[in-house]
């Protein structure tokens, strides 16, 4: 596929959808971003934090098989909820990192219609991050090329704009002549 197609299908995510997630994450003491699985539940359309779990459980195995550690990317915290009249009860909610929420989200039911534009927007992103990398990973001729036709095309806009000027004065040139031309055969 080519790359345009990414950005097809990155534009028929909504603004909303995408911006859903993001308005979710939070920023620790550290400067470290992080969701909580109980702010991320609601927003992947789950009606109970019951049938969240599975997803994010199966999130913290996959990347335990990938060789990272979970503990690294979740955190069980244990807050203090309300439960009406005042009184408030322990409930353990996760701290994830950006990659335990891609996990989680990728591990999510996708029948759900804001799921599956998740995983989309996630699935774009890691692609936007290859097609950067690739750049990054350039060999030393591949980017001295790309930088001279960088500078290649730099001196052929300001060739293209001097030439444009030069042809406006040639042009006024023409006519200032013209006109004293005409003054001559009107005076004569």
């Amino acid at each position: 596929m080519k790359d345009k197609t990414y950005e097809k299908i990155f534009a028929i995510l909504t603004k909303k959808n995408k911006d859903t997630i993001e308005s979710i994450r939070k920023v620790d003491d550290n400067g470290q971003e992080y969701w909580t699985s109980r702010d991320l539940c609601p927003v992947l359309g789950y009606s109970e934090y019951r049938f969240f779990l599975p997803a994010a459980r199966k999130a913290w195995s996959a990347c335990k098989e990938s060789g990272h550690n979970p503990e690294d990317h979740f955190e069980v915290l244990h807050d203090m909820v309300k439960i009406g009249y005042g009184a408030e009860r322990q409930a353990d909610n996760i701290k994830m990192t950006r990659y335990a929420c891609y996990l989680t989200v990728m591990n999510a039911d996708s029948s759900k219609p804001i799921v599956a534009q998740a995983q989309t927007y996630f699935a774009i992103q890691t692609r936007r991050a290859e097609i950067l990398l690739q750049d990054t990973h350039l060999t030393e001729e591949e980017q001295r090329r790309l930088l001279l036709r960088k500078e290649m095309k730099k001196h052929n806009t300001q060739l293209a704009r001097a030439a444009k000027w030069l042809v406006l004065q040639l042009i006024k040139i023409m006519l200032f002549f013209r006109m004293l031309a005409m003054k001559d055969y009107i005076t004569v």
